[in-house]
């Protein structure tokens, strides 16, 4: 994720289609460490496209996701429905307990460490 931040970044300086030595550089600027292999791999396959293109491609894959997501837990539930009350209240509740704590870690950074890491 930190090619593609990086790359943007140079998109946003002006560059059409950055190169090796640009986003070298932006990473070396926040000491981040540089896999050769790693970025080659990514400006290959990036290669000829613009960035609005990149975006475009992202989001939607990003809403792919989320669709995804929800379908998978709203199918928890009712996979309980056939279980007795007793079982599917405790099972509400836990479930309930992980979705505060998930909520409150996602709180501290917002999901963007996951977007550099």
């Amino acid at each position: 994720m930190k090619y593609v931040a990086a790359y943007l970044l140079s998109t946003l300086s002006g560059k059409d289609q950055p190169k090796e030595k640009d986003i070298k550089g932006i990473l070396d600027s926040v000491q981040a460490k540089c896999e050769t292999d790693a970025l080659k791999s990514f400006l290959t396959s990036v290669q000829d496209k613009t960035a609005k293109e990149l975006l475009d491609t992202g989001l939607a894959k990003v809403s792919e996701m989320s669709v995804s997501i929800g379908a998978a837990g709203a199918a928890a539930p009712a996979a309980d429905a056939g279980s007795s009350s007793g079982n599917a209240a405790a099972s509400a509740k836990e479930t309930k307990k992980e979705e505060k704590k998930e909520e409150s870690e996602e709180d501290f950074d917002g999901g963007m460490m996951d977007l550099f890491g």
